[in-house]
């Protein structure tokens, strides 16, 4: 008997012209440099600064 491979489904990505555009998954993400992008290649960028991460703002 052939063994069978367990397949995981995957929600289609939403267009890039959607407007739930950065919901679709991560293919790559470099959180050095603060992006990454998602299955239909939008880029996606950290916007939190520092008084954001210290509680000033």
């Amino acid at each position: 008997m052939a063994a069978r491979r367990a397949r995981q489904r995957q929600s289609p990505c939403p267009s890039a012209q959607d407007r739930d555009r950065e919901a679709g998954r991560t293919v790559a993400y470099y959180p050095q440099q603060g992006w990454g992008f998602v299955c239909n290649v939008v880029l996606v960028f950290e916007v939190m600064s520092i008084s954001e991460l210290q509680g000033l703002v």
